[in-house]
């Protein structure tokens, strides 16, 4: 069955998600009504390479690159960046592209979507600075303290393990950093064995 380019059209405004076609060259085919009324652009304003105006001017430079990079490569694809909306507000956005071929193979067109992930990246922000938090606080802590995985691969050390062996922190959360800091005769009593319960 055909559907009509006033029900496609109508449809593609409809669905839930900002959407975009651009020709081969990325240059824009259309944006939905959903990314209009996003970001307050009117109609044609994302014609050409209009579109770049939403973007953050700090992220363009990137974006740019990395489209052209997916376009060259032919390969569907994604890649972040900051779309401002309507009120100003930049937000991140996920970015995914995917490739339309003719019957021939040859590209006629890119289809994407944009997801706002702005809470995501606010929730890894906050992760970091907590484990940031985390580090600050146990590395004023005089004892040594090394965190192990449950099959005894280190996974971090504090300040302390790395003031008292003299190693690096990379050394010291490395598989075999016992045998750096343990006599060889210790050795086997410091290997980590799973006790059943």
């Amino acid at each position: 069955m055909k559907i009509s380019e006033d029900k496609y059209r109508v449809m593609v405004d409809t669905i839930p998600a900002l959407v975009w076609c651009t020709l081969p060259d990325g240059s824009n085919e259309f944006h939905n009504q959903r990314w209009h009324d996003y970001t307050g652009l009117p109609a044609g304003a994302e014609d050409g390479l209009g579109w770049r105006v939403a973007y953050q001017p700090e992220d363009l430079e990137q974006l740019l690159h990395k489209f052209q990079a997916l376009l060259a490569s032919g390969e569907p694809g994604e890649f972040e960046a900051r779309l401002r909306r309507f009120d100003g507000e930049y937000r991140w956005f996920l970015i995914r592209a995917v490739p339309h071929r003719d019957e021939s193979g040859k590209i006629v067109n890119w289809y994407g979507t944009l997801t706002d992930i702005e809470d995501r990246k606010r929730a890894e922000e906050k992760l970091r600075q907590d484990e940031r938090e985390l580090r600050r606080i146990t590395d004023a802590i005089p004892q040594t303290i090394v965190i192990q995985s449950p099959d005894g691969i280190p996974l971090y050390a504090n300040q302390a393990v790395v003031d008292y062996t003299g190693l690096t922190i990379e050394d010291v959360t490395t598989s075999d950093f016992r045998a750096r800091i343990f006599h060889s005769e210790d050795l086997a009593a410091t290997v980590f064995r799973n006790r059943p319960r």
